[in-house]
Order: structure tokens, then sequence, then C-alpha cells
């Protein structure tokens, strides 16, 4: 009898093992979910980044022909074909006087992890026969 009276009060030697080593077990764990989750979390950063980056060239070098003709509705379509793109929230073409020709900026979903922004700039020459 006594001796369930203590098992039923945590007073067995499993008990208080359990009682110490499953905490610590639990926090072990989830340091080690936390630290796999913000290294994975780096690395999509990094991707995003490593695309915007393309992004940007590849645009500028689509922008370079109709900036060098003024042909603003060719620009408007081509930035807004960025739409498309999941990864997109705005874009600017300005021209050498800092004057906006065409921004488009779509609504920021909310970020809970990481939250920062990836800036991509690119300059838009144009080279016709080596010129």
């Amino acid at each position: 009898m006594a001796d369930e009276t203590h098992v039923r009060q945590g007073r067995s030697l499993t008990t208080k093992l359990l009682m110490v080593f499953l905490p610590l077990v639990g926090a072990s764990l989830l340091g080690i979910f936390l630290v796999i989750e913000y290294s994975a979390a780096r690395e999509r950063l990094a991707g995003l980044e490593a695309t915007a980056v393309d992004v940007a060239e590849v645009q500028a070098g689509a922008l370079a022909q109709p900036m060098w003709e003024l042909d603003t509705d060719a620009i408007i379509t081509t930035i807004n074909k960025l739409r498309d793109d999941e990864n997109f929230l705005s874009a600017r073409v300005i021209d050498e006087n800092d004057t906006v020709v065409h921004a488009l900026s779509l609504p920021q979903p909310p970020t809970i992890f990481l939250n920062r922004h990836i800036h991509a700039e690119s300059a838009i020459t144009f080279a016709n026969e080596g010129e």
C-alpha cells in the first residue's frame, strides 16, 4: 500500500526521471526543428534573391528597345506581365532623370518569419550594331 501511494504522488524513481527527461527531450527536439526551419527559410530567401536578380536582368534586356523608342505601351505591357510571377511584389522603370516611367505594385502578403525585402536593380542599356 505504501508503494502505491508513492507512485501516485509521483515519487517513484521512474516518474522523477520521466519528469526530467521528457521536457529535456521535448526542448531539444523543438530546438533542432527551429534550427532546421530557420536554415531552410534562409536558403529560400537566398533563392528568391537570385531569382530577383535574374528577373531584373532579363526584364532590363526586354525593356531596352521600348525605352529607346519611348514606347510606353510596350513598357507597361512588359511590367504588367510580371504579375504572373508569384514572387513579384513591385517594379519601377526609372529614366536617367530619376523620373518614374512606369511603376506597378501589388499588395504585400503578411509575413511572419524572416520579413525581408529583396531588391534587385539592373541598368537598361540599348545596343544596336555594336553601338
